[in-house]
């Protein structure tokens, strides 16, 4: 993993590991796999975003949320909490953009079309309402 993020950042080694991380994903990896990055660590992430969330530190649940879809964009829990976090903040676009991405991740996306409605919604009344 290390070698990796540190060829990513060595001036001499940073384009060829730019074009193998973007080969990698264009190719349907994630960068949790090409880091490999260990599910019990994304697990204890998570955990503790929830812990933020519950104990009402949105703003650090969020950034621990969306750091969470960037390792693993293809799960739509992060994308979920991560939405449920911007709301609590009423950043109703950045929810908005983020419920829809995590309607395209889920079979059964009626909760997802509700919390759209619900974002757009309260951005327009933000609009009118400065």
């Amino acid at each position: 993993m290390r070698s990796r993020a540190r060829d990513l950042m060595n001036p001499s080694k940073q384009e060829a590991a730019s074009k193998q991380l973007e080969s990698f994903l264009e190719r349907g990896g994630t960068i949790q796999k090409w880091l490999d990055v260990p599910e019990e660590e994304l697990e204890t992430l998570l955990q503790e975003g929830i812990r933020l969330y519950e104990e009402k530190h949105y703003g650090y649940a969020r950034r621990i949320f969306a750091f969470l879809t960037l390792l693993a964009p293809d799960q739509p829990k992060y994308w979920r909490l991560l939405g449920s976090a911007q709301v609590k903040e009423r950043n109703w676009e950045g929810a908005l953009a983020t419920f829809k991405m995590y309607a395209t991740l889920v079979k059964d996306n009626r909760a997802a079309r509700r919390w759209i409605r619900c974002c757009l919604k309260l951005s327009q009344l933000k609009g009118k309402h400065g």
